[in-house]
Order: structure tokens, then sequence, then C-alpha cells
């Protein structure tokens, strides 16, 4: 998912702006009560998709900032107390450069960078000789580089998915003699292809490329018989902004 959202941050359209979650609680019965709030038009338009219960509402809305976790480290870098991010394998300067001036200018204040632990030496985690990167859970709000700024928020079957939305999930693609091919994440190094059945890959029709490739995604994280279960799902559609969520607040200002 990191990987999506850096790529999408570098070069907008090409990666990751649209995220699934399983309603919890899923609503109570198989079709929604009368008088139900219309939240989404599924894709055969009946009723069974077109509504779900009135009293239910999503836990995000639209204009949210949410900050990204992804896995990391503090420590030294040669330049002082750095940040490295492992979807990248690289370190960054932290911006807390306003301590207290010891003679030769602001110090580093370590006071704004909780939960930090600076006894890694970060040259050497990078290259794999020592060190263990701290995962994503524990990752705290100021050292996140990513924020999503919430464009859309709506209910719908799992099924419902078009091939555009599962574009947006951004899962891997490349493009093989100038043709498109897109990740099947059911095999160690699977892929979907569209123009021949004697190609390499696992052939689909063009207009479910997608579709077929977020498919196998979503069974390699919630399991084999999860896509047939087809359970309904929020979707978060969203903005993705290299920069912490703490800056992000005058972008998002200076767009409505």
């Amino acid at each position: 998912m990191v990987q999506a959202l850096l790529r999408e941050a570098r070069q907008p359209g090409t990666g990751k702006t649209q995220t699934r979650r399983i309603l919890k609680p899923e609503p109570a019965t198989s079709r929604p009560r009368e008088g139900s709030t219309l939240i989404h038009e599924g894709v055969d338009g009946s009723d069974f998709h077109r509504k779900v219960v009135a009293h239910f509402r999503p836990r995000f809305a639209v204009g949210d900032r949410l900050w990204v976790r992804e896995t990391w480290q503090t420590g030294s870098g040669g330049l002082g107390p750095q940040i490295a991010y492992r979807a990248t394998g690289d370190c960054h300067d932290i911006e807390a450069w306003d301590g207290e001036d010891e003679g030769a200018g602001p110090s580093f204040n370590y006071e704004r960078c909780p939960g930090a632990k600076w006894h890694t030496w970060l040259p050497d985690l990078l290259s794999g000789a020592e060190g263990i990167w701290r995962p994503s859970l524990f990752m705290p709000r100021w050292a996140s580089r990513l924020t999503l700024l919430l464009s859309e928020v709506r209910v719908e079957r799992l099924h419902d998915i078009s091939e555009a939305d599962a574009e947006a999930e951004g899962c891997e693609f490349e493009l093989w003699d100038q043709t498109l091919a897109v990740r099947d994440y059911s095999k160690p190094d699977g892929w979907f292809q569209a123009w021949s059945e004697d190609a390499g890959g696992t052939y689909v029709e063009a207009d479910r490329i997608w579709r077929a490739s977020f498919r196998s995604l979503w069974e390699s994280i919630n399991g084999p018989e999860s896509w047939q279960a087809n359970p309904w799902v929020v979707v978060v559609g969203f903005s993705v902004h290299a920069r912490n969520i703490d800056q992000l607040a005058p972008i998002a200002e200076a767009a409505e």
C-alpha cells in the first residue's frame, strides 16, 4: 500500500487513490429496512444494492485528513538525528532544529520527537548490516510523511467495484512491450495480461484486467473465500500528499 501511495504522490494518476474496508458491523439483514437511506447505486440497480440501513454512518467524512503509518526507524545518519523509511530505503532530516541555542545556533529539539530512539546507526540499518526496523503500528504522528485528504466516502457491495475504481486501488503494473500487465497477487510472480492467451502471465479480457488484479489482492489479504462473500464495504477516495498531516491544513483550506 505504501509503495502505491508513494507512486501516486510522485506522479498523480499512477498510484492508489481509493481503499475499501469491510463494513463492521455489517447490516443485520440481507435487505435494508423500509425507509433506509440511499447511499450508492450498485451495478445491477436493485434495491438490495442501492440501500443500507438508515442508522449507518461511516467513520470517515469528506474533508478528513488521515496520516499514513509505515515501517520506520530513527537514529543517526552522519548529519545528526534522522529518520529512515523502509519502503524507500533512505534517510531524511528531521525538521526539529529549534531547540536551545548552545552557542552555535539552535540545537536539535528532541522533545518534538516523542517515541523516537536514537541509538541506531542508520547507514548500517539500510545496508542490512545491523539494526531493527520499527513496525508501522508504532509510528507516531510527527514521523509520518504521507497524508490522505478524503474526497469521497460511500458504501457498496464489494462486487460493485468498477474497472476504473479497481485501477484506483493502486495494484502494481508494468508495461510489457508497451502493453499493460497488472499483478496477480495469487502467485509469487503472477501477472495478468490482455493481449494473447499464448503470452506469459494469465490472460483476461482487457476490460476486466484491473478488477481481476484487485480481486487477487483482496483474497491475498482477506482469504480465498473473501471475494465470494461479497461483503458490504466502505469505499474511501482520497488525494495523496507527500507531507506531514500537520503541514497539510493550508493546502486543504486553499482548495476549498
